[in-house]
């Protein structure tokens, strides 16, 4: 099995998802997500999005929103890998949301990933990024109720 960045920006090729014919499932992802998982995601996904767009989103840190730094970065994986050890299992690995977890923080596992190899390449863009998409899926797992994030509404948004 190929083991591709989770980004795409500077890596392998991604893997194109084809159309499943007539009849056949979707392949694209190999787990079955309940129709209210799927839900929530998409609705947490698509708020994150709409923020984004509107300019919305805001730091609540005083620092200039209009550059991204070296230290930006730093921070960033620091909050990133601080919400990865807080947020605990609530479902049973063995389970389908056991295993939808496991995607979900794989994934967020490789964007951390790819955002240090951005960051050692000097692609601050890239790398800042890559660490906040892999913040997204922490939070997402949260959000949706896959991770326990303690209570703690810094690093993560609550349900």
């Amino acid at each position: 099995m190929t083991n591709y960045m989770a980004s795409g920006m500077g890596g392998q090729p991604q893997p194109q998802p084809t159309a499943p014919s007539q009849g056949q499932a979707s392949t694209s992802m190999s787990m079955n997500v309940s129709p209210e998982k799927r839900s929530a995601l998409k609705n947490y996904f698509d708020g994150y999005k709409d923020a984004i767009q509107r300019n919305t989103l805001t730091n609540q840190m005083s620092e200039s929103m209009d550059h991204v730094t070296l230290e930006r970065v730093e921070k960033y994986l620091d909050i990133t890998n601080r919400a990865r050890s807080k947020a605990t299992p609530l479902v049973e690995p063995s389970s389908a949301e056991g295993q939808q977890l496991a995607v979900m923080l794989r994934m967020a596992d490789d964007y951390a990933s790819d955002a240090r190899h951005f960051l050692r390449s000097g692609n601050l863009i890239d790398a800042f990024g890559a660490i906040n998409y892999a913040h997204a899926w922490i939070d997402a797992a949260v959000k949706i109720g896959l991770l326990d994030g303690h209570d703690d509404d810094t690093l993560f948004t609550l349900p």
